[in-house]
């Protein structure tokens, strides 16, 4: 005696609609927890090391909304299947196999879990990220922004895309944790986010668009350059530390104004995150609150540390946002002592 799969297409449709609602929900939160967060008048160590873990919690929570969105993506897929499939064109579809039985739409979710997780690793391209970037209105506008600038760009298919003499080339590597990067004229994109069994393509397209912001503002002069650098550099050689902290302020504001930009490119283009704008929008006033989202929230305040700490050895530079909304540095000459360093 055969069994009978069947799928309940209202049932799937309320399922869809629930997964949707969650995924909105706790994106919701998750804002306004790092809004909250961000504001707080604490200032210490123990303040420090919560924001360390709340930036790790926040991370781990919004990847797994992508997920979330890409299962209600895959079952809106498989239920359009059937509907198609059904020439009847009935509410229900009724299919023989064997011995196996699967008598709701929620053992359905299950069985493509299951099916989900068996499947070999396939990769989304970029091409296929591109397509899915220039859907959107943010997308559209900030490719004809890099074309407006001289920009083109060259995809690892060998497309190219725009003619002018500014190009950037795109790839995909293991960036050890990192969504994205950009620097020279690249932008790399994290192999593990290509992964079409546990990413969507939105997900993928928002940080396309995330690194594009930030070549387009370096192109545009927007972010600090190598001589900025080199400038820090020689009035610490000469002690003048005061000049020095002025020149790396002005960097990380303008570092900071970009990753502002960018966050809200990526979260205009990524439609899971689209709730992200609430943070960060592109009215080119930068607020306290967008600065401290960066800077404390996001964790660019140990990333600008860790990276100035290394460019400037043979001293240690602190960060932190006042309450103006203004990054502030604190640059101390290292003193070595048997193999330890005091500041």
């Amino acid at each position: 005696m055969s069994s009978i799969i069947h799928m309940d297409l209202e049932e799937v449709t309320r399922i869809i609609t629930r997964i949707r609602q969650i995924q909105q929900t706790i994106n919701e939160r998750v804002n306004n927890a790092a809004v909250q967060a961000s504001n707080m008048d604490w200032i210490g160590s123990d303040r420090d090391h919560f924001v360390d873990n709340f930036q790790s919690w926040k991370q781990t929570t919004l990847s797994g909304l992508s997920d979330l969105q890409y299962m209600a993506d895959q079952l809106s897929t498989e239920q359009n299947q059937w509907i198609q499939a059904d020439s009847d064109g009935g509410n229900r579809l009724k299919v023989s196999i064997g011995d196996v039985s699967v008598g709701s739409a929620l053992s359905g979710v299950w069985g493509w879990l299951k099916r989900h997780a068996e499947q070999k690793k396939q990769q989304y391209t970029i091409d296929e990220a591109w397509e899915q970037m220039m859907s959107t209105e943010s997308g559209k506008e900030l490719i004809e922004l890099a074309k407006k600038h001289g920009i083109k760009f060259v995809l690892p298919s060998g497309k190219i895309i725009g003619d002018g003499d500014y190009a950037v080339k795109i790839s995909i590597k293991d960036l050890d944790g990192a969504r994205g990067t950009s620097y020279g004229r690249s932008v790399v994109i994290d192999q593990d986010l290509m992964d079409r069994a546990s990413r969507s393509p939105d997900s993928i397209s928002g940080t396309l668009a995330h690194e594009i912001q930030h070549e387009i503002d370096k192109k545009m002069g927007l972010m600090p350059n190598d001589d900025v650098y080199t400038g820090i550099q020689r009035n610490l050689n000469n002690g003048d530390f005061d000049t020095a902290e002025k020149m790396l302020n002005e960097a990380m504001q303008k570092r900071a104004e970009s990753e502002i930009r960018a966050h809200n490119r990526g979260y205009e283009v990524d439609r899971g995150m689209q709730l992200g704008e609430a943070f960060v929008n592109d009215d080119d006033v930068y607020s306290p609150g967008e600065v401290k989202f960066i800077v404390n929230i996001q964790g660019y305040e140990n990333i600008y540390e860790t990276q100035y700490n290394e460019l400037f050895p043979g001293h240690r530079v602190d960060v932190w946002v006042d309450g103006t909304g203004q990054i502030q540095c604190d640059i101390k000459r290292l003193i070595e002592a048997r193999d330890v360093y005091y500041a």
